[in-house]
């Protein structure tokens, strides 16, 4: 018999994750500002009111989406794929960094920690290519 005490916890992870892949598309092509809540959980095909089981604050989704977003797993990234025009023109999986740099300025303290991580591992994840062709 399954075990029926972690159905609702992984119907809310899956929620949850509906919710970030939402504000993710919406992100990455207009911005964290463009990710309203109302939008948000448009796209993500829920109600407004079932926000804030998921999340204390639009904020706080802000910062979870840079992580999920930016975070992506270094096997993802290398130099050919982040600089291909496949990458660059597709708005809902290319690059968020343009998407979202020009607000980290105006975020709050856990959105700009998240976009620091996230730039630190590009970089980190990037270099290593760039020293293979004669970089620093």
């Amino acid at each position: 018999m399954a075990n029926t005490a972690s159905r609702p916890t992984s119907k809310k992870r899956r929620t949850h994750d509906r919710i970030i892949a939402s504000a993710g598309r919406i992100a990455r092509k207009n911005g964290l500002a463009a990710a309203s809540v109302s939008r948000v959980m448009h796209g993500a095909g829920l109600t407004i009111g079932g926000f804030y089981a998921h999340f204390r604050s639009k904020r706080a989704m802000d910062a979870e989406v840079v992580q999920a977003t930016l975070g992506a797993s270094p096997a993802r990234w290398s130099v050919d794929r982040y600089l291909s025009a496949a990458h660059r023109d597709d708005p809902g999986h290319g690059c968020a960094f343009p998407a979202m740099l020009s607000e980290v300025a105006r975020a709050d303290e856990p959105t700009r920690m998240a976009m620091a991580r996230a730039i630190v591992a590009r970089a980190r994840d990037l270099a290593p290519a760039r020293r293979g062709r004669g970089g620093a």
